[in-house]
């Protein structure tokens, strides 16, 4: 005589005990400065590039920006001197 198993779905059971469900929850803070962070990161590539690559980066935006500060600054020195020079004709000629 062959004796079969019976598979586990088959089976009889009594008193039928489920496992208890297991604890997934996975809390998510919200930390505005990292986010702002991450999404300059994002915007200048550095994420996915080295970090000599990101020192450059930051380097050569932080030059690019003293360049045009310096060109706001003597344009706005030249102005100056401009109208000084114009108010001085004016007052020698026109008085």
């Amino acid at each position: 005589m062959v004796v079969q198993k019976i598979p586990d779905v088959m089976r009889i059971t009594f008193l039928k005990l489920n496992k208890p469900r297991q604890y997934d929850y996975k809390p998510v803070f919200y930390d505005p400065k990292k986010e702002e962070m991450e999404e300059r990161l994002r915007e200048m590539g550095a994420i996915e590039s080295s970090p000599a690559t990101f020192k450059e980066k930051i380097r050569t935006k932080w030059h690019t920006g003293e360049d045009k500060t310096k060109k706001k600054k003597s344009q706005s020195g030249m102005m100056i001197y401009l109208l000084i020079v114009l108010m001085l004709l004016y007052i020698i000629f026109l008085t």
